[in-house]
């Protein structure tokens, strides 16, 4: 009876060890037969690019790309180079930072520079899946993910926010004992976490922890300027069916990438990403609804070399995107003034003022400002002081597109629509 229920719990055992082989199974990426990861970090840093010195040095949109492109580039003189000095190689990296600042962009194009290093199977997973209500579970399917890798079949491991399941310290210290017991080249762990604290001591001791954090104003600049340009296909009217690619810019009219960068604080790379989507369609819309013809318009794009962008239709997709992610406008972000103090709206200056009078308590943000002219533009009371402030100092500006026209100050409709 005894010898039974010992077979019976035997085979309970190694029918779920048979489960965790089949789930570590179906994560597996044969590299050789992924052509999405033939992209390595030349494609992030420009090192690449073969256009434009001037759009090259743009390229990059965050330098850990870089970083990491020095770190595993295999030409034989870097090779030779990194031996004289003594730079040790890394069997396994730790990425931190907020979601939407590269980590699984990097991570993912790393994963062609290993594989032309020789790894050719990949396993990505979430910390979640590992499972959360059974220690042994997780456990099973960690050691199933380590068995398939070997000196014949070396394996990357691209795994997100460990620290979210339950037993992920357990897990953490079962994959770290596991890389060290094994040779160069044959196991290669990305670790990626949003707080780069969840890290133990350990895990920091063997493999290089790279920051992400959110981009910089300049960074965020870079990146608008960079999407600004957009590449394009259109069918030549002189042979059927002939295609070939033109570039446009986006002009922008009442707003720079200076002030896209200093209103958009807070933002990750996801998020200016989504906003230049944003105002891309804004620029479909101005050509698909042109007046005079939409082919007009077409051939104006194709000719031209740029088509432009109204500076209050971007602040409406600034603002659409903090409301999608919930966020709330930056708070004190003040309008710059030309000189001296900070302008007050609605208060009289220094000298005007009679002696003795209280300081004004209350600034209007750019928000408020920005909304004053909205209620304007849609037929709404007009509060001339806040549109007068706005004209002056956003929107009366000269840039490489000319001097913007004063009614844009109004925002209206019939500006919009004109040629």
């Amino acid at each position: 009876m005894a010898d039974r229920a010992e077979n019976e719990a035997g085979q309970a055992a190694e029918g779920v060890r048979d489960a965790a082989g089949q789930w570590a199974e179906q994560k597996l990426i044969l590299l050789e037969e992924a052509d999405r990861y033939g992209r390595d970090l030349s494609a992030l840093t420009g090192s690449g690019y073969k256009g434009n010195l001037e759009r090259l040095g743009r390229m990059d949109h965050y330098g850990q790309a870089k970083l990491l492109e020095m770190m595993f580039e295999q030409s034989e003189r870097r090779v030779d180079m990194s031996a004289l000095l003594g730079v040790e190689e890394a069997y396994g990296l730790l990425f931190a930072g907020p979601s939407g600042c590269g980590k699984m962009t990097t991570a993912e194009h790393l994963v062609g520079n290993l594989k032309n290093m020789g790894y050719t199977r990949l396993v990505t997973a979430s910390g979640v899946r590992f499972g959360l209500h059974s220690g042994k579970k997780a456990v099973k399917r960690m050691k199933a993910v380590l068995r398939l890798a070997s000196e014949e079949h070396p394996l990357i491991l691209l795994l997100e926010q460990l620290s979210e399941n339950p037993y992920g310290g357990e897990l953490y210290d079962l994959l770290l004992e596991f890389a060290e017991e094994q040779e160069p080249g044959v196991f290669f762990p990305i670790l990626i976490e949003r707080d780069g604290g969840m890290f133990s001591a350990a895990l920091k001791r063997d493999f290089p922890l790279i920051s992400f954090p959110l981009p910089s104003r300049e960074e965020r600049k870079n990146y608008i300027r960079l999407h600004l340009n957009v590449e394009v296909v259109y069918e030549d009217g002189g042979e059927a069916g002939e295609e070939e690619p033109f570039s446009y810019q986006i002009a922008l009219e009442g707003i720079t990438p200076e002030e896209i960068a200093a209103e958009t604080e807070g933002f990750d790379y996801a998020q200016l990403k989504r906003l230049m989507e944003w105002i891309k369609l804004y620029l479909s819309d101005i050509v698909v609804r042109d007046q005079v013809s939409e082919q007009y318009a077409y051939e104006r794009l194709r000719d031209g070399g740029y088509y432009k962008v109204k500076g209050h239709m971007v602040r409406q997709a600034i603002a659409m995107v903090r409301e999608a992610e919930g966020q709330s406008p930056v708070a004190g972000l003040a309008l710059p003034a030309a000189a001296g103090p900070e302008p007050v709206i609605g208060s009289l200056s220094q000298r005007e003022k009679p002696a003795g009078s209280p300081e004004p308590s209350v600034r209007l943000t750019l928000s408020e400002i920005e909304q004053k002219v909205k209620t304007a533009a849609e037929g709404g009371p007009k509060d001339a002081r806040a549109l007068a402030f706005r004209y002056r100092e956003r929107v009366y500006q000269t840039d490489e597109f000319g001097n913007v026209d004063e009614r844009l100050a109004n925002a209206s409709d019939e500006y919009d629509e004109e040629e």
